[in-house]
């Protein structure tokens, strides 16, 4: 696993995303974090994308407007990768 896969797994544990599996269970979960927490995700987010390109214009889209269900899309893209 790649450093920056092992960041994203602690940051995606730390959020308690990690165990979520599907896209309902970890919207929740994203609604339940708080500014500071949406923002490191988000952060996260836009920063694994410009390396390894993965998402979605639209799933891009929806992240910088803070929609709920982008962020879940892209984390559930995410977790994909480090399994």
């Amino acid at each position: 696993m790649e450093n920056s896969e092992a960041e994203i797994a602690k940051l995606l544990g730390e959020l308690g995303l990690l165990s979520r599996d599907s896209k309902m269970a970890v919207e929740n979960r994203i609604n339940e974090l708080n500014m500071r927490q949406l923002d490191r995700l988000k952060l996260m987010l836009e920063r694994t994308d410009k390396r390894k390109d993965l998402f979605s214009e639209r799933t891009r889209i929806g992240i910088r407007g803070n929609e709920l269900g982008s962020f879940a899309e892209a984390v559930l893209a995410l977790k994909s990768l480090l399994k």
